[in-house]
């Protein structure tokens, strides 16, 4: 599902957390997959867009991949032009076990201690372009080959995480 980012995402009121609960339950057998609980979710914490991603580590791939907020054709464009190994949050996430959420300092930070800091700068850039100041993703699941990522994106001008 896509959605106009262009419209800065403010928190939604929000006291009913079974209700988000109930939906990421349902998108076991949804036939959208996990849609629905994204969408809920980006409008209970004001994210933009959502995605719930499988990341193969090695070599760097997406598995399957769920979103809301992000425009179809920048979806494509990245699969089909390679980007996700320039992409900070992706390139983070498959060398990680499951923690807390991160944001793009958390990334900066490891890419530094790699020796790659450059990286971050094309990366940003690509998120820049599309109208997105900054993400945090956490690391829900890991196996040996494997990760589940969520990530979280605000447009520009919201607020930081």
């Amino acid at each position: 599902m896509t959605t106009d980012i262009s419209d800065t995402a403010a928190p939604a009121a929000f006291d009913n957390e079974s209700e988000l609960i109930q939906r990421l339950y349902g998108s076991l057998v949804a036939r959208e997959g996990f849609d629905a609980f994204l969408q809920l979710l980006g409008n209970v914490i004001g994210a933009s867009a959502c995605t719930l991603s499988c990341v193969e580590r090695e070599p760097l791939a997406i598995r399957y991949l769920w979103h809301t907020g992000l425009p179809e054709s920048f979806v494509e464009h990245f699969l089909e032009q390679g980007m996700l190994d320039r992409d900070v949050v992706f390139n983070s996430a498959a060398r990680r076990s499951p923690s807390g959420f991160l944001t793009a300092p958390d990334a900066l930070r490891d890419l530094q201690r790699q020796g790659r800091a450059e990286f971050w700068a094309e990366s940003y850039d690509m998120s820049l372009k599309i109208g997105f100041q900054e993400a945090a993703w956490m690391v829900v699941h890991a196996v040996e080959d494997s990760v589940i990522v969520l990530s979280l994106l605000r447009a520009k001008g919201s607020s930081p995480y």
